[in-house]
């Protein structure tokens, strides 16, 4: 696969574009370990369209009504190749049901 000419296959979880599926109920606490082993970043790039730091990476959730500040959601947190984090979400127990999504990206 290809993304605007960027090859994911040796930055994926087992080599799919796509991680493991997460199960859990409301009430839950679910620790979810991030382990960064993407490249070392490059040069920083000053170009409009190009990738800053793409080594670097963050846990992201869409759907999950969770607390958008660390060790939860928080978007601006980097995870620096080399390195790991454990987030930590506390479902709440009126959490509606349903089909969620997580991904990693640096924002």
């Amino acid at each position: 696969m290809r993304m605007r000419g960027y090859n994911p296959t040796g930055a994926t979880m087992t080599r799919k574009a796509v991680g493991p599926v997460l199960r859990f109920r409301s009430g839950d606490t679910v620790t979810v370990r991030l382990q960064n082993d993407l490249r070392e970043n490059g040069p920083v790039s000053t170009g409009t369209n190009s990738y800053h730091e793409p080594g670097t990476t963050n846990l992201h959730t869409h759907g999950l009504h969770v607390n958008a500040e660390t060790p939860e959601d928080n978007i601006m947190m980097d995870v620096d190749p080399g390195t790991s984090f454990t987030y930590r979400y506390q479902i709440p127990p009126d959490h509606a049901s349903g089909t969620h999504w997580y991904h990693a990206h640096r924002h």
